[in-house]
């Protein structure tokens, strides 16, 4: 049982630091900086796929 009230303060503990986290995310400024943020994400996440695309395409040769 001590384990899983550990597990559990741990759990709490790390919320906590999420929410920490997301009101820093809130504090980071304006709006429009967020959507540079979210627009370099995207066109991450558009080289990413279009990688896994041509491994795949490989893949299948």
């Amino acid at each position: 049982m001590r384990l899983a009230g550990q597990f559990q303060a741990r759990s709490a503990k790390f919320q906590a630091g999420t929410d920490k986290f997301g009101d820093r995310l809130d504090n980071l400024g304006a709006p429009s900086d967020k959507l540079i943020g979210t627009d370099r994400f995207l066109t991450q996440s558009a080289k990413f796929q279009t990688g896994t695309a041509k491994l795949v395409c490989r893949s299948d040769k």
